[in-house]
């Protein structure tokens, strides 16, 4: 009986150490296929930035508002930063954050082709300190991640 007894507490201890290694495997998958997606999605947000308080036009069609903030943007990049832009540096994917609230600027998120193009933008940033108003109370920030912003 005894002989019994030490068998299965010996087994026990087998399967518990069998259980601890896939428990540590499974988080380990797990940690590794989560750094990789954190790594995709920063490879996507590479050639965004954000701009704050850009003054949003007033208008209910959409189709106006987009043309404002595309205008803002290649005023502020060509005229303001002295950075050169051409109709295919920023791509179509240039919009607002969030819902529209009266009285609520919302962060205007620009995507460029390349990240040259939107590196150079940021390089070019404290040029903003000189400008007229309507740039001088903007600011710019890269497209983190919500990991990275809670670092």
């Amino acid at each position: 009986m005894d002989q019994k007894l030490q068998e299965l507490k010996e087994r026990i201890i087998e399967n518990e150490t069998k259980v601890k290694q896939n428990v540590v495997k499974e988080v380990k998958s797990h940690w590794e296929s989560s750094d990789s997606e954190e790594q995709k999605e920063i490879d996507a947000r590479r050639s965004n930035m954000i701009i704050y308080r850009v003054q949003e036009i007033d208008s209910e069609v959409v189709d106006d508002r987009k043309s404002g903030d595309a205008l803002f943007v290649h005023e502020l990049c060509n005229d303001i930063l002295k950075i050169p832009l051409q109709s295919g540096d920023v791509e179509n994917k240039m919009f607002r954050l969030g819902r529209r609230e009266d009285g609520k600027e919302r962060p205007l998120l620009v995507r460029f082709s390349s990240k040259e193009k939107k590196k150079s933008v940021m390089s070019r940033v404290k040029e903003l300190k000189g400008a007229p108003e309507r740039y001088r109370k903007i600011s710019i920030a890269h497209d983190l991640t919500p990991r990275q912003r809670s670092y």
